[in-house]
């Protein structure tokens, strides 16, 4: 096992040392009276039963000792259950909440790569593995375990020759689970390997059904789940022909075999003629006692391969390292914002834009432009910090961006996306998301955004709730809201990523004017496919291929012979005139 993931599952259980110790405790307590029972029985046959001494109130007060070995046993079992179960839950919630949290905190660089449907079975499907894991160490192995030891203690009292016969099955069970743990290692890491794949299947689906279904590709992605679907099946089949060959029916032979040898010595000691009625008896329900949680904890194996396959994948998880945030916590006051020599690649042998310097004072607007792949949003992303700046320096307030704090960043420069993000929640809710915004700031970022008309409209104002994703209003009203939410905060710095690409005319003008409404007091910097969006903007930097091709006032572009921007400008001319 590895030794990082061992300390991952370990360590919880040390945060917790008083319920723990209060569990073993009662554990303990159980145990001890689940073992007196049979030395109760032994004491009752061989000093009472066979030579015929029947005291009552001897035997009324061994009976009743005994009831009270079963009553306590009962309850401290119960209580001991309780109790690692309820340390498990805690344990696993906890988990839980360290392993999401961290997903939170991990750059954008890493979420852009990683498969979401994976990342979904990392803080479900395997947690719940190691919630079994608890739940069958704490529950099942440990108190297993602990009866095991009261059990050969209990024998060793009786007869120390027979008990080491019993002691011989502990050797056999050993090599047993050796053997199906190379028998059903590999299939037990494909089954986790099988759910996380199925999880990106329904998650892909589920995301673009109406793309599916406009193409036709339903069918195609049924097909490849039910392939999917099958090879975790094939891989389950083989762990249930492992466990049923090695597990209960192994178990079996060698309890059987190990009783057969307990009579054999237990007759050559009648023939000696030091054999008790009652320590046969005894052991044969010590016996009993015994192979039970032996045969528990073999058949808890499996999860426990399942558990350590799925702890090395969340402890991977955990392994993934977020950036070193600034501590900058000095609110922006100037918002200019001066790129120098800026260079970035997401990969090393790809460089995405090259050498650009850019200065934008307070307040101006800035527009972007440029082919896709030219380098327009991974600017936004290096301005937003989602990436660390290599060779060049982005400078804001005269700071470098690096050197913010998240909440200062954050506060401080706000997004609109192309595709606006609306959760499940009221219109309120998914304008102010949680944070520290007051009513006139909500207000009046509703009207800057030109939301009011759509407030007004539904039926319960800004407590309205709104469906999954948005899906009960247009695209335009989506992007709308995202806009009020930017705006909410009030920001120093507004990002704009082709915020216009996918609306109407109408509610292009609407934007339009919302940025008109603002210019001035926020420093804008909009990436645009349509030029009719920042055609008021103070500079328009049209990059290609990473570097700034050209840049200036719109009028000023258009005067450029052969020009990139005046091509462009042309194109989407007769684009809307062909539309018309």
């Amino acid at each position: 096992m590895n030794k990082a993931v061992f300390k991952l599952l370990v360590d919880p259980l040390k945060q917790r040392p008083k319920v723990f110790l209060i569990a073993i405790a009662t554990l303990l307590v159980a145990t001890a009276a689940e073992v007196a029972g049979p030395f109760l029985v032994k004491i009752f046959i061989d000093d009472y039963l066979v030579p015929g001494n029947y005291a009552s109130h001897l035997i009324a007060t061994l009976a009743a000792v005994y009831v009270a070995t079963v009553v306590v046993s009962g309850i401290g079992s119960y209580i001991q259950f309780r109790l690692f179960s309820g340390i498990a839950l805690r344990i696993i919630a906890d988990l839980r909440k360290k392993v999401f949290a961290h997903v939170l905190s991990l750059p954008m660089r890493w979420h852009d790569t990683s498969i979401s449907g994976q990342t979904l079975s990392r803080i479900t499907n395997d947690t719940e593995s190691l919630l079994e894991l608890y739940v069958s160490f704490l529950s099942s192995i440990l108190t297993g375990l602990v009866l095991i030891i009261g059990i050969l203690i209990g024998m060793a009292l009786l007869d120390v020759q027979l008990m080491l016969v019993a002691l011989g099955m502990i050797p056999a069970v050993l090599v047993l689970v050796y053997v199906y743990q190379k028998f059903s290692g590999k299939a037990v890491a494909d089954v986790r390997a099988r759910r996380a794949e199925q999880n990106v299947h329904i998650s892909e689906a589920i995301n673009g059904m109406s793309v599916l279904q406009a193409m036709h590709q339903t069918q195609r992605y049924g097909d490849a789940f039910s392939k999917v679907n099958e090879g975790q099946y094939d891989a389950r089949m083989r762990i249930i022909r492992t466990s049923g060959l090695f597990l209960r029916p192994a178990m079996d032979m060698i309890s059987t075999t190990v009783l057969a040898t307990m009579i054999l010595v237990f007759g050559f000691d009648v023939i000696g003629g030091v054999a008790e009625v009652g320590v046969l008896y005894a052991f044969v329900m010590y016996l009993g006692r015994f192979s039970e949680p032996l045969i528990e904890i073999t058949q808890r194996f499996s999860l426990f391969q399942t558990a350590m396959v799925a702890g090395e994948r969340v402890y991977n998880l955990l392994q993934q390292t977020a950036e070193d945030e600034g501590k900058d916590e000095q609110p922006i006051q100037d918002a200019s914002i001066t790129i120098n020599q800026l260079t970035f690649a997401y990969k090393a042998d790809r460089t995405v834009l090259h050498n650009l310097d850019i200065d934008i004072p307070q307040g101006k607007f800035i527009g972007l432009v440029g082919r896709t792949g030219s380098g327009k949003s991974t600017l936004l992303n290096l301005l937003l910090g989602h990436y660390p700046v290599q060779p060049g320096q982005i400078m804001i307030d005269g700071r470098p961006l690096n050197s913010l704090s998240e909440a200062n960043r954050t506060q401080s420069i706000g997004l609109i996306p192309q595709e606006p993000f609306i959760k499940v929640g009221t219109l309120r809710e998914n304008l102010v998301m949680d944070r520290d915004i007051s009513e006139a700031s909500l207000q009046k970022a509703i009207d800057q955004a030109q939301l009011r008309p759509l407030v007004n409209q539904l039926a319960n104002g800004l407590d309205t709730e709104l469906g999954e994703g948005g899906s009960d209003l247009s695209t335009g009203q989506r992007q709308l809201i995202a806009m009020a939410r930017a705006l909410a905060a009030e920001p120093k710095v507004l990002l704009l990523d082709e915020a216009t690409a996918s609306l109407d005319s109408q509610t292009e003008m609407l934007i339009q004017q919302a940025l008109d409404a603002i210019k001035g007091e926020v420093t804008l910097i909009v990436v645009a496919h349509r030029l009719s969006t920042i055609r008021q903007a103070d500079e328009i930097i049209l990059l290609a291929d990473g570097h700034i091709a050209e840049r200036g006032l719109h009028q000023d572009l258009l005067t450029i012979p052969n020009g990139r921007y005046a091509k462009l400008y042309q194109y989407q001319a007769e684009e809307v005139e062909l539309s018309a």
